[in-house]
């Protein structure tokens, strides 16, 4: 880790992670996938920047039954800032069922084919579902996109009438 913080301070990192001093302007960054949602350098740069935004979970990892999904998604919805691969600011399209029959059949060489009895714990859609539909793109970064949050967060936004008072303060 102190090698790769070394070569990144050098300027010696790849050259398609763009200009990581780009990221130096946000307070803090959430990585709502960890590594596996930006790359290690990225993560490594704004750990040594002191910029990534606090998370008790380190992507969905330990993540495993709806109230922890829960605690996730409201942590990830705090984030004013959030940095992801390129393309995972759009709603995933996928077949929870499908794509967890295929992870088993991977993992574990198992070629049958297996009926889908119950639909799995999908965190990371959850997780990208959440981000389609609370956050925008705010900049490019290499093949990765900072996205800000749509709305602020946790606050009970009150509709203002035309005479300007919000309603219940009259």
């Amino acid at each position: 880790m102190q090698h790769l913080h070394q070569r990144l301070q050098a300027g010696q990192a790849a050259n398609d992670l763009g200009d990581l001093t780009t990221l130096d302007k946000y307070p803090r960054i959430g990585l709502p996938f960890a590594t596996y949602g930006a790359d290690a350098q990225v993560e490594a740069y704004l750990f040594s920047q002191r910029k990534v935004a606090p998370e008790y979970y380190v992507g969905a990892v330990g993540v495993c039954d709806e109230a922890e999904l829960a605690r996730k998604l409201a942590v990830v919805s705090r984030q004013e800032y959030l940095l992801v691969h390129r393309g995972w600011e759009s709603a995933w399209a996928r077949d929870p069922c499908r794509a967890q029959v295929q992870s088993i059949k991977k993992w574990f060489l198992y070629p049958a084919d297996l009926p889908c009895r119950q639909a799995p714990l999908d965190r990371d859609a959850a997780i990208n579902q959440l981000i389609a539909r609370e956050y925008q793109p705010a900049e490019d970064v290499g093949p990765h996109i900072v996205l800000r949050r749509i709305r602020p967060a946790g606050r009970n936004r009150r509709r203002v009438p035309k005479s300007g008072t919000p309603s219940g303060l009259e």
